[in-house]
């Protein structure tokens, strides 16, 4: 990973506490190996204001990889993770919620699948449950 999406994403030319789409890759590749013993704790690490839900979705990171890594749909992803976690209460859930809503848009697919027509076989953010914290 070399660090070329960091440098075309717009949101970190605006905002240097963002997080950016290589350090959340790599978040995501830790979160989905399934011998990583920290993914709570990886999850609660990210879900901030600088953290994934910062990501505006512009993909200029997925059309810059030259390995074909999609920074974007990873970031999204932990999004939504981060939210069946259950460690949020149940109005940041809701305001979190809101705020990665356009991860349904096709959008965030690279620039070579965005002509397609067709169902692009993405998660939806409506099918995630989203635990609410129990007291």
């Amino acid at each position: 990973m070399c660090g070329a999406c960091y440098s075309a994403c717009p949101v970190i030319a605006g905002n240097k506490e963002y997080t950016g789409p290589h350090a959340l890759l790599k978040v995501f590749m830790r979160v989905m190996d399934p011998r990583d013993q920290a993914i709570e704790e990886r999850l609660d690490s990210i879900a901030t204001a600088n953290g994934a839900f910062r990501c505006h979705k512009v993909v200029n990171c997925v059309d810059a990889c030259p390995k074909g890594l999609n920074p974007a749909k990873a970031i999204s992803t932990l999004a939504q993770m981060s939210l069946r976690t259950g460690k949020h209460s149940a109005a940041r859930a809701e305001r979190l919620k809101s705020l990665i809503e356009s991860a349904d848009d096709p959008s965030l697919q690279p620039a070579s699948l965005r002509q397609d027509s067709g169902e692009n076989p993405q998660v939806r953010v409506s099918s995630i449950p989203v635990q609410q914290k129990r007291e």
